[in-house]
């Protein structure tokens, strides 16, 4: 199975905050700015509002803030996700994760494989050795070319990285 597709359920909840167009009921919110009329305005509002509110709560409309659009960047970072703007504009793209190592294991093969704070877990993927890395040492994951990625160990060299889940 594609690893995108486990990230998948999590895409699709944060689809409805972020596409290009707006929802009818955020844009009913919106248009009642165009009444000139006090009463009718504010009751436009009282209306419309208690609409976008059920949907919401039906989870019909997901109401999300850059940061929370941010984290769900950050989460799925290492993931090979198709090209489609889930998460809002190309320019707001996670290039890099810095965090700490919060266990580490080396396989029989002689390969790291290490999952950081957040959950994500890693598996090297060149035969560099590395040495010296324990859990609470900070590391930095950078992309790199052709989707490869890149952990950067506190004290100990970079090596080349694959994100596991």
């Amino acid at each position: 199975m594609p690893k995108w597709l486990l990230a998948l359920p999590l895409m699709l909840l944060a689809l409805p905050a972020v596409a290009q167009e707006r929802s009818k009921q955020f844009e009913r919110v919106v248009d009642c700015r165009k009444i000139a009329e006090a009463a009718e305005r504010l009751a436009c509002y009282d209306n419309s509002v208690a609409a976008l509110e059920e949907a919401e709560q039906k989870k019909d409309v997901v109401i999300v803030d850059k940061e929370q659009v941010r984290q769900a960047r950050k989460s799925v970072f290492g993931f090979a996700l198709p090209k489609i703007k889930l998460f809002g504009e190309d320019k707001d793209e996670v290039d890099e994760v810095e965090s700490t190592v919060a266990a580490f294991d080396t396989r029989s093969d002689g390969r790291a494989f290490f999952t950081i704070a957040d959950g994500a877990r890693w598996v090297q993927t060149d035969d560099r050795p590395l040495v010296g890395v324990r859990p609470g040492r900070k590391v930095t994951i950078r992309k790199g070319s052709m989707g490869s990625f890149f952990a950067s160990f506190q004290g100990a060299i970079g090596i080349r990285v694959a994100r596991v889940n």
